[in-house]
């Protein structure tokens, strides 16, 4: 009985070991949020940098993640520190790593970067398309903003027409964390009837091409 105890207990340090070394500094996280229609993949995903125990101006102890949100109630800075505790759908997301054009910075260079973003002026208000928590990541640890919201719903939007994305384009929806889930659904099951549409839009196209020559 002993030993099977003493056996218990090992397996839990050993899992307790490994969640602890799950991330390194630097690394991106990936928040996928799907909980709310349970179908697919996940509509979107929020995005925050590893930085674990590292001593940071602005971080509190139990703090570990680096993410841009949406400013609520009087809160200023988009960019801000925040904890894991909580979360339980994460995983890592370095999927730039081997692509040409990006370089993955040393551990002084993303942390100058993440005391840069600290600042308002530097972080810049939050923008759904524009300037979003996957725009921060990507420039912390390649020091190149990029969005694609890659393995998501809106992904393949984005991916297939760029012209979305531009300010002021309110086509592409990527919700931030403090949208509700009521609201997130809306938008999916909207996503659904419009694809469900598309065939009867190209057929009101082709009408209203033909409409001045019928008599």
């Amino acid at each position: 009985m002993k030993t099977l105890i003493l056996v218990a207990l090992l397996l839990v340090l050993v899992i307790l070991i490994n969640a602890k070394d799950e991330y390194q500094f630097g690394d991106i996280i990936a928040f996928p949020r799907k909980k709310i229609c349970g179908c697919g993949p996940a509509l979107y995903s929020h995005y925050a940098i590893y930085v674990g125990n590292e001593n940071i101006p602005g971080k509190e102890p139990d703090q570990d993640i680096f993410h841009r949100i949406r400013p609520t109630g009087g809160q200023d800075i988009s960019c801000t520190f925040g904890s894991l505790s909580g979360e339980t759908d994460h995983n890592k997301a370095n999927y730039l790593d081997q692509t040409e054009g990006y370089t993955i910075g040393d551990h002084t260079t993303m942390t100058d970067r993440i005391k840069e973003m600290t600042d308002q002026e530097k972080c810049r208000n939050y923008h759904l398309t524009k300037n979003n928590c996957e725009h921060l990541v990507t420039y912390v640890r390649y020091g190149r903003p990029h969005s694609e919201q890659r393995g998501t719903v809106v992904g393949p939007a984005i991916s297939l027409c760029p012209r979305l994305t531009r300010p002021h384009d309110n086509a592409v929806f990527i919700p931030s964390p403090d949208d509700s889930e009521e609201d997130v659904c809306k938008y999916r099951c909207k996503l659904d009837a419009g694809r469900k549409s598309g065939s009867n839009l190209i057929g009101l196209s082709v009408s209203l091409l033909l409409l001045p020559h019928v008599t």
